[in-house]
């Protein structure tokens, strides 16, 4: 079942000074063996800054 994308501000995520696609991201963890499901999702610091994540569901 495909995971649906709702207010995302962003498409992209950005990692060691370089831009992927969220989709992309997400299709690359999920082809890990014991990952179902997988969705980038933003978590705030303590700090107040964002962080990109990958949430995952194992199969």
């Amino acid at each position: 079942m495909p995971i649906r994308n709702t207010n995302r501000v962003s498409e992209l995520i950005r990692h060691q000074g370089r831009r992927y696609p969220v989709a992309v991201v997400e299709a690359r963890v999920r082809e890990v063996a014991d990952v179902a499901e997988c969705a980038a999702v933003q978590l705030r610091t303590p700090g107040g800054a964002t962080r990109s994540v990958a949430q995952t569901d194992k199969s």
